[in-house]
């Protein structure tokens, strides 16, 4: 779960529900890279042409990787990524411990 936003809220996150800050922050940045690296494949396989539409799927799926691969694309895009980065970033910390604990329970 803390692999899906960017390394920061990731190292955060796993702090608050007793995980490894070390493997998390390696997995959340081969997860940034492999979506940079593939975000134009995928984009380009979906044929979607809206600017925000991309910038919010690099932005969650490839973090600050992302956002800076989105930039190189189209100012709106990259706009979008950092937004969507932080967004995601900022609901996990707040609503993700409470998901742990949620599912432990159940």
């Amino acid at each position: 779960m803390a692999r899906s936003i960017s390394t920061p809220f990731a190292i955060e996150l796993s702090d608050e529900i007793h995980g490894s800050s070390t493997l998390v922050s390696l997995f959340t940045i081969l997860t940034g890279l492999a979506g940079m690296l593939l975000g134009d494949l995928v984009l380009t396989l979906s044929r979607c042409k809206f600017h925000l539409a991309n910038g919010a799927a690099f932005g969650n799926a490839a973090h600050g990787f992302g956002t800076s691969r989105a930039t190189q694309r189209h100012d709106d895009e990259g706009v979008v990524a950092s937004l969507t980065m932080v967004l995601a970033g900022l609901f996990m910390v707040l609503v993700g411990p409470w998901i742990v604990k949620l599912v432990v329970w159940l």
